[in-house]
């Protein structure tokens, strides 16, 4: 089924992250309006973000990655976000065509392929990123140990956490020592595997990252790299692309975990 994908496709997210045209104006339930360049972002937790002045989505956005980068060192920018934590978003999705392959997933897929070639224009000129496995992969949340950590206090730095790897690493944290009201987060009284919660917290991380940087555009490398992955019809941000490329269920999990946690604040206030 299309909309169906394996644990290794999402994973692919993690190494680095058909509704036809009605997504690409995709509305995001809550009290902020739609999701729309021209607008304040409105991100999965349903509130209104407002808009940081940053060369991150210039970036994103470029056809030129190598001559963007080296603009955005010499604006100093890194209040916003580092250099080199800039440079892991771009190599994020800049190594995807070369995961495809190895994960055998090169072949002509006419939802896929205009993508993965926008791809590999854009990044033909930058550095080849490492295939190494990103640090916070299965493994190294599985056999973490928590020497001491209570529910209540697992919860409370879940809470805390607003940047990718505090995120990552006390949801994690929390699922492990049961801390997640999950009856309270999913209507559907879903009870995540291992995998799953895994998996579902990294897709949240990519919409924050790019709410934060206002980079969800169809144009963004961000939206590039799921769309190379799993496929889209064409013209999605990276909310409609991840809308097509997970299960109904998935994607309606996404949004309650979303909307659970507490909204990231704009870096630059």
């Amino acid at each position: 089924m299309q909309r169906a994908r394996s644990n290794s496709a999402v994973w692919l997210l993690s190494g680095v992250f058909a509704v036809g045209a009605a997504l690409v104006s995709l509305r995001m339930p809550g009290p902020g309006g739609e999701l729309s360049p021209a607008k304040p972002l409105l991100t999965p937790s349903g509130r209104v973000t407002p808009a940081p002045v940053s060369d991150v989505a210039a970036v994103l956005g470029s056809e030129d990655l190598a001559a963007a980068m080296r603009e955005f060192r010499r604006a100093d920018s890194a209040s916003l976000i580092s250099p080199r934590d800039l440079r892991m978003l771009v190599d994020q999705s800049c190594r995807v065509p070369a995961l495809l392959r190895m994960d055998g997933r090169d072949q002509p897929d006419w939802r896929r392929d205009q993508f993965r070639r926008e791809l590999e224009q854009r990044c033909q000129n930058w550095a080849v990123p490492s295939m190494f496995v990103a640090p916070y992969g299965a493994d190294l949340f599985i056999n973490e140990t928590v020497m001491g950590q209570s529910a209540a206090e697992a919860l409370s730095e879940l809470r805390l956490a607003a940047d990718p790897d505090a995120l990552r690493r006390a949801w994690w944290n929390a699922y492990r020592v049961d801390a997640l009201p999950q009856a309270e987060i999913f209507a559907d009284q879903r009870r995540l595997l291992p995998a799953e919660a895994q998996q579902l917290i990294e897709v949240v991380i990519d919409w924050r990252q790019c709410a934060r940087y206002r980079a969800c555009g169809p144009a963004s490398l961000l939206t590039l790299r799921v769309c190379a992955m799993h496929g889209c019809a064409g013209g999605e941000d990276l909310l409609a692309a991840w809308h097509q490329a997970l299960s109904p269920r998935d994607f309606e999990s996404v949004l309650a975990i979303s909307r659970w946690l507490p909204v990231w604040p704009a870096l630059h206030d």
